[in-house]
């Protein structure tokens, strides 16, 4: 193997070339040109393979010029090292080094130009490689024009306008740090590439850390970026671009990441937190997948923000420590997969008709909303859950907003599950259960809402008030407690259809509620099954109520109410109906038996009509009573197998085309004052009497038949 020659060059006149362009163009392709200390003003133009070494320690050598570039390499291969290399002010744009062709390596040098960049790569096949170099101040460090090249562990720092601009072209840089910039860090245009692993990127005050446009596409891999004022990825122009493993931290006053106009970048398994901003903002029709990054600690807005017909993928991330996520101004967006912890505002934000589709998220330790959902927003919510949370709703809407939930589970608030306010909602095949302190659903202030197929247990029901509407189909609501299963108030007027409510409270209308009731199941409860006050008027229609401690129906404050084909059994020591206090409530077609106490008592005042209704089995008590001046109207019943109808202190009421029989006990009893109206009755096979009357009773009988009695008179007056 031929033995490298070696070339000497020095200012003081020891070494045969007193300039390093002189023996740059007198050395042999192999030759290495050994330079000593000394500033070398002239510009070297490289062809052929060599290699130029600097001599002694950092800075000893130094090569400058103010007209052209220091250096201009054309060569297919050479070494470059142990350089100072400047290129000085003057009245142009020149590079301190050019690059046009070739595999160069430059190595150990120190690279600076006040009127252009450090390095200039141009033309497609460039690939040169620079290694441990640092780029220390003046107007840029590099700029690729459609050329390679590979950066391995350089120092980049204080320069005026970009620090790195790659256009069109495709380095890599490979554990190098990029900082202190007056300008941009890193710039890709015109399609541009490139890699960037292991590298740091710090201290960009007034413009991004990284800047990406016109449909770039660059790699960065497990880099550092922190300590910035401005954005720290700008993506812009349909550009995209992978960022994966990163860190970004320590940020003021501008998003981590601004990403719009199409741009569709993929951020992976990053950690973004301690800024002052959001971790990503989107906007003007942005894409883009964020998938696996972790957010936190990001103060005063929301982690992630999405508006104006964009449309992210936001996929398995974690979002803890202040806000999460708001989409509005007509943003979309998909949010799957997402861990939402220790929020203080609200996990999900959705306003200004923004829609978003929510799948398979977990939220939970949160102080603000799950979801809050205003002006207009929308939200299509899937397979999520809300667990532990305080003074605020899981899910909120309000502002002619709608929420939907579908196969979601909220449990565990100190406020309601859902509330819906001045909004529409859709649940639909949710679990709710563990609200102890509030309603698990509140629907109110006109808001309409739809509740299918849902479960709701262990704590409070559904409460509608201030006029909420909507419906509730196929729902199991249980173990409430000493609390009713369903409110309605303050004209709210819901419908409840094939809803089973069991081991606790029932329906409540109050102070004016309104509704329909239709095929539901009311069993095992130790409070009313149906509670209506205060001229509240629903309408109960083929309800089934069994085996109940309380009352089946309890109506006082001139409440109202229609129940029509329903069915009261099995209930212990609390009337089934109890009908008081100036209220009007009619049954009509229902049945009534088997119970320890009266099947229907009219007290304090009540009214009501009671008609074509069947009572039966009542062998301990009557099924009818009425008492305290109060005055039904009793017409077309059936009385029969045990107790029948019983009026006194002062009670009233009619009791007309009715039939009483198979009575162990008196058919009718008149004590106490009480004074019905008896008319065009049929009483028959009874062992009592038909009618007794006592205690200064009275009574008028018209038209009335009496038959098949037994040992005691059909009338007996005391």
């Amino acid at each position: 193997m031929a033995k490298m020659e070696v070339i000497f060059v020095s200012k003081d006149g020891s070494s045969p070339f007193q300039s390093i362009s002189a023996a740059v163009e007198k050395a042999k392709p192999g030759t290495r040109i050994v330079v000593k200390a000394g500033t070398y003003d002239e510009s070297i133009a490289i062809s052929k393979q060599i290699e130029i070494i600097g001599e002694g320690p950092p800075g000893s050598v130094i090569l400058r010029n103010t007209t052209e570039h220091c250096i201009h390499s054309t060569a297919d291969s050479g070494l470059i090292r142990n350089l100072t290399i400047q290129k000085v002010a003057g009245d142009n744009t020149y590079a301190a080094i050019l690059i046009s062709s070739g595999q160069l390596v430059i190595e150990d040098c120190t690279i600076s130009s006040a009127t252009g960049p450090g390095i200039n790569i141009e033309g497609k096949e460039t690939n040169p490689l620079i290694r441990r170099c640092t780029f220390l101040g003046g107007k840029m460090a590099i700029f690729i024009e459609e050329g390679k090249g590979t950066f391995e562990e350089c120092h980049i720092s204080d320069h005026k306008m970009q620090s790195v601009c790659v256009h069109g072209g495709d380095p890599l840089f490979y554990k190098c740090t990029i900082r202190n910039g007056e300008h941009l860090g890193v710039l890709f245009t015109q399609n541009a590439k490139g890699t960037f692993r292991k590298c740091e990127l710090t201290e960009f005050h007034d413009h991004p850390v990284v800047w990406i446009d016109e449909a770039s596409n660059p790699l960065f891999q497990e880099c550092y970026i922190h300590h910035f004022e401005s954005n720290g990825f700008l993506i812009l122009g349909k550009g995209t671009g992978t960022i994966d493993n990163c860190e970004i931290s320590h940020y003021k006053d501008y998003p981590a990441f601004y990403i719009e106009d199409g741009s569709a970048p993929r951020i992976r398994n990053c950690k973004i937190h301690h800024g002052e901003n959001p971790g990503f903002v989107f906007e003007n029709h942005a894409l883009g997948l964020v998938k696996g990054c972790e957010l936190f600690n990001i103060t005063q807005f929301y982690a992630i923000h999405i508006s104006k017909n964009s449309d992210p993928l936001i996929h398995q991330c974690r979002i803890h420590g202040e806000g999460g996520i708001h989409i509005y101004e007509k943003g979309l967006g998909q949010i799957v997969e997402c861990e939402f912890y220790d929020l203080s505002i609200p996990a999900i934000r959705i306003s200004s008709e923004g829609n978003p589709k929510i799948q398979r998220c977990h939220a939970h330790h949160f102080e603000g909303n799950g979801i809050y959902i205003d002006e207009k927003g929308q939200g299509r919510v899937e397979d999520s859950r809300f667990e532990y949370f305080g003074e605020y709703p899981a899910i909120f809407a309000d502002e002619e907003s709608t929420a939907v939930l579908h196969r979601c589970t909220i449990s565990h608030g100190k406020s309601p599950g859902v509330y819906i306010k001045s909004g529409t909602g859709e649940i639909i095949e949710c679990d709710l259960f563990e609200f102890h302190e509030t309603p698990a659903i509140a629907i109110a202030h006109r808001s309409s809402s739809v509740i299918r197929n849902t479960k709701i247990h262990d704590g409070g029901g559904i409460h509608f008030f201030d006029q909420g509407e909507g419906s509730i189909e196929g729902c199991e609501i249980y173990n409430t407690g000493d609390r009713p299963g369903i409110v309605v108030v303050q004209k709210s007027n819901p419908l409840i259809r094939n809803t089973t409510l069991h081991h606790g409270g029932g329906i409540h209308f109050l102070d004016g509620g309104l509704g329909r009731v239709e095929d539901c199941q009311l069993f095992e409860l130790t409070y009313p099954a149906f509670r209506i006050d205060n001229e509240s008027d629903p309408l109960v229609q083929r309800c089934h109520i069994h085996h109940f401690e309380g009352n089946g129906i309890y109506v006082d404050e001139k409440g109202k109410g229609r129940f029509e084909d329903c069915k009261f059994e099995h209930f212990g020591e609390y009337p089934a109906v109890l009908i008081e206090q100036e209220s009007t409530t009619i049954l009509q077609r229902c049945t009534i038996h088997q119970g320890k106490s009266p099947g229907i008592v009219v007290a304090e005042n009540g009214y009501g009509t009671i008609k074509q209704c069947n009572l039966s089995g009542f062998h301990t008590s009557p099924a009818i009573v009425i008492q305290e001046k109060s005055n039904p109207l009793i017409k077309n019943c059936k009385v029969y197998d045990g107790g029948g109808i019983y009026i006194f202190d002062e009670g009233h009421g009619v009791i007309e085309n009715s039939q009483l029989f198979q009575m162990n006990m008196p058919a009718i009893r008149i004590s106490s004052k009480g004074n019905p109206k008896i008319q065009r009755c049929h009483i028959h096979h009874f062992e009592g009497n038909g009618i007794y009357i006592d205690g200064k009773g009275q009574g008028q009988i018209e038209d009335s038949r009496f038959e098949y009695f037994g040992e005691y008179p059909a009338i007996f007056a005391d």
